[in-house]
């Protein structure tokens, strides 16, 4: 008879929650015991809608600013104004740190270092549908309307990775 080898949560006469085997299965290869899935660098920001997204002078000085974020494609998107102070200084140096953090900038996780792009409004049409989805409320839209429509002000859209 083979003697055969359980998995630790698998293993006979053990007590074991379920939800921890549905994603032991989701996470890996149940014989071979490889991971399937490698964790992103995003995936602390899970259930998370603000950033602190941290750009630098040309001098290294660092600036935070918490903005509203919403996560596609392993990619988060962030929307501002083409005259912000936030998109000069990303045109001289793409690389930025965020964080999870509250409304008022206070910093709740891990800080990862990453990159930003920036798109025009026009090409910006997949970021701001995702973004309108993540904000569905009637409160959104008019403030909206009235800080970016009537004062004409241009947007772009940042893609970090």
């Amino acid at each position: 008879m083979q003697n055969i080898q359980f998995h630790p949560l698998l293993r006979r006469n053990h007590r074991f929650n379920y939800h921890q085997v549905f994603i032991y299965y989701l996470n890996f290869d149940l014989f071979s015991e490889k991971r399937l899935t490698t964790p992103h660098k995003f995936d602390s920001l899970a259930r998370k809608r603000t950033i602190s997204l941290t750009t630098f002078y040309k001098s290294g000085k660092p600036v935070s600013t918490p903005v509203e974020f919403v996560r596609a494609d392993d990619k988060l998107y962030v929307s501002t104004e083409v005259s912000s102070y936030k998109v000069k200084r990303l045109r001289n140096n793409s690389k930025v740190e965020i964080a999870s953090c509250t409304m008022r900038g206070k910093i709740t996780g891990p800080k990862i270092d990453a990159q930003v792009k920036i798109i025009s409004q026009e090409d910006g049409k997949f970021a701001q549908e995702k973004l309108d989805v993540l904000y569905q409320g009637l409160v959104y839209r008019i403030m909206y309307k009235v800080m970016f429509w009537r004062s004409k002000k241009e947007v772009v859209y940042l893609e970090i990775k």
